[in-house]
């Protein structure tokens, strides 16, 4: 649709388009939110219907942009479409994140059952429902209170509509199409010429904390691709404060974002303050300036309502209180080291957080950084790509990928070189990477999940060195095939843009194929689990939320400890099966021993996926 888009309409028409879809679904999720929150007021809790508001609020909104009544229909249809196939995509794999198998699950799995959070908002209710609802038996957080993030409601609500625990991850998705969507009008504004306005949002949408987290439950990827939409959002505004159809775009992202985990607040907030103070500077009347700030006033408080709304300081210290706290905790001694829960890094005890930035930045890529380990640009190695590949879902020092660190030099040498092109962009390069960088005062600079924005540095500057289509020829405006005679014509930052391409395939190829791999196991040992005596003896270990597994399997567990030498462990977890001397000995229908399906499944772990995030994945303990 982009490149028919590209090649059969006007500019202003794909404008128009790419404007509709951005609001349509930045008002449809906002919707589904709001119109929950007034079911449960009124005590009706998530159905599979609830998934109708969406494509009904899209269209409806879609409509009231383009005004007509063909149009609307057809690229709702698409969108919806779009949203069932991805949604089934994300349904297949399993959630693989330490926190979102420990953690997130059991909130979005309590909300999928009859939850009302508003009027139970402790659920004592949950005895109740675990007859009808077997997947809360145990709920981790059932009579003891738990936020209700944005993230979360959505997630259960997509999850109901498409009778998956697995599907509402198309959250993260539908969150990279928006910064994908935002930014490419950002591309056409600036009037960046077509290769850039290919490359460009499609590399600050699959910035790697979007896609590294994208099949999991952690927040992160919902938070981040909202944040980098956000942020595109900032820039066209600065650029074309009048467009109201953005405004609303940036208001609706802006609560979801707010609403979605404590750091959002202070995300939108802080865009929105570096937006409102550039265009009091170079925009508007006095008059007009008076009203911005009022403005301003109004539109922080109504994100601080809609934070609040989410319910995620229900059970703390207040909004205020809570923010004050994260700051405090981001600048505690622990986090800017590296150190407590976030494990010792050494090398990091005396720099202060930019030195460690720098060094983060032009390291190898690690899932805990222990040390600093420089590397020379264009350097990498199978053990850094596997961070990606065996799914480590935390990424820190050189988080942003393989390549990371060679393409902030490319953009820096790019700069250099062409700065006379930053001519008339230098006041919009300025509240950028105002945007980028001022965050990280308040976060842990070597830690990629926190600070996604980061990625969109180098795009920023490719952006204004390409900006007003001032661009030599080259191999791209010919052909998006690179041959060696043309080597000579590649200008800088284009190939800069093509390394910011190829990080962003390498993690997203060895991110889905690790996570398929993965998946794969879970499938293999829930199979084996089938054919154990019941009820099956497990440890849930520090991921309860796998007995969801179990349960969807129809498969009945009691949780001890201990109870046979033999285990089976599950992909990348501590939770076991134990498996008696009589099960492991049991015959199936196929002539194969269970001992024999273990001893085949070890193998194919060993050969894809030897050495995981907690330790290997114990098949069986053997004799001795």
């Amino acid at each position: 649709m982009i490149l028919k888009n590209h090649r059969s309409v006007s500019g202003e028409k794909t404008a128009v388009l790419y404007e509709a879809h951005l609001f349509s679904i930045s008002v449809a999720l906002v919707s589904l939110v709001l119109f929950s929150m007034l079911f449960y007021v009124v005590n009706i809790r998530l159905t599979p219907f609830h998934c109708l508001i969406f494509p009904l609020v899209s269209f409806l909104s879609f409509w009231g942009r383009v005004w007509s009544l063909r149009l609307a229909l057809k690229h709702v249809s698409l969108q919806t479409l779009g949203l069932v196939l991805i949604g089934l995509f994300a349904s297949w794999f399993y959630n693989l994140g330490g926190d979102g198998m420990g953690i997130h699950i059991e909130a979005i799995v309590g909300l999928e059952s009859k939850w009302n959070p508003l009027k139970d908002p402790y659920f004592m209710e949950v005895d109740e429902y675990v007859e009808e609802f077997p997947e809360i038996r145990e709920l981790t957080w059932a009579k003891k209170g738990v936020s209700i993030t944005f993230s979360y409601l959505l997630s259960a609500i997509f999850n109901k509509g498409f009778s998956s625990h697995e599907a509402g991850k198309l959250i993260n998705f539908i969150a990279i199409a928006l910064s994908y969507l935002s930014s490419f009008l950002l591309c056409q504004k600036l009037s960046c010429r077509k290769f850039y306005q290919v490359v460009i949002p499609l590399v600050w949408a699959f910035n790697p904390v979007s896609v590294y987290q994208s099949l999991s439950y952690w927040q992160d990827s919902f938070v981040a691709g909202l944040f980098t939409s956000i942020i595109a959002l900032t820039l066209y505004l600065a650029k074309n404060p009048k467009n109201l159809w953005i405004w609303l775009s940036y208001l609706a992202q802006a609560l979801l974002l707010a609403g979605a985990k404590k750091a959002g607040i202070g995300f939108v907030i802080l865009s929105t303050f570096f937006l409102v103070a550039y265009l009091l500077i170079f925009h508007f009347r006095i008059k007009t300036k008076l009203l911005i700030l009022a403005a301003f006033a109004g539109f922080c408080s109504i994100v601080l309502g809609g934070a609040h709304l989410s319910g995620m300081w229900r059970f703390n210290k207040g909004v205020f209180g809570r923010i004050i706290q994260t700051v405090e905790h981001h600048n505690a001694d622990h986090i800017l080291y590296g150190g407590s829960s976030f494990n010792q890094v050494e090398d990091y005890q005396d720099l202060n957080r930019w030195s460690i930035l720098f060094y983060s930045t032009f390291s190898r890529a690690r899932p805990v950084a222990y040390e600093i380990e420089l590397k020379w640009p264009f350097e990498t190695s199978w053990d850094e790509l596997k961070v990606f590949y065996y799914f480590f879902e935390d990424p820190r020092a050189g988080g942003f990928g393989p390549f990371w660190g060679t393409i902030v030099l490319l953009v820096l040498g790019a700069a250099l070189v062409y700065w006379r092109r930053f001519k008339g962009n230098t006041s919009w390069l300025v509240l950028g990477l105002l945007l980028v960088f001022f965050p990280l005062l308040f976060l842990p600079t070597y830690w990629a999940r926190w600070i996604p924005q980061v990625w969109l540095f180098p795009l920023l500057i490719l952006l204004c060195l390409r900006s007003g289509g001032a661009a030599k020829k080259g191999f791209v405006r010919n052909s998006p095939i690179l041959s060696l005679g043309q080597l000579k014509r590649i200008d800088l930052n284009d190939f800069a843009a093509v390394m910011c391409a190829v990080n962003c395939i390498l993690i997203l190829s060895l991110y889905v194929f690790g996570n398929w791999i993965g998946t794969s196991v879970i499938r293999k040992q829930l199979e084996i689990a089938s054919k154990l005596e019941e009820p099956v003896s497990l440890g849930t270990g520090w991921f309860p939320s796998n007995r969801i597994w179990l349960i969807d399997k129809g498969i009945d567990y009691e949780i001890k400890w201990n109870v046979s030498p033999r285990i089976m462990q599950f992909y990348r977890t501590n939770t076991h099966v134990y498996i008696s001397e009589e099960d492991y000995q049991f015959v199936d229908d196929d002539g194969k021993s269970i001992a024999q399906e273990l001893s085949e499944l070890k193998q194919f772990v060993q050969r894809w996926q030897k050495g995981q995030w907690l330790n290997e994945v114990y098949i069986h303990k053997g004799d001795g």
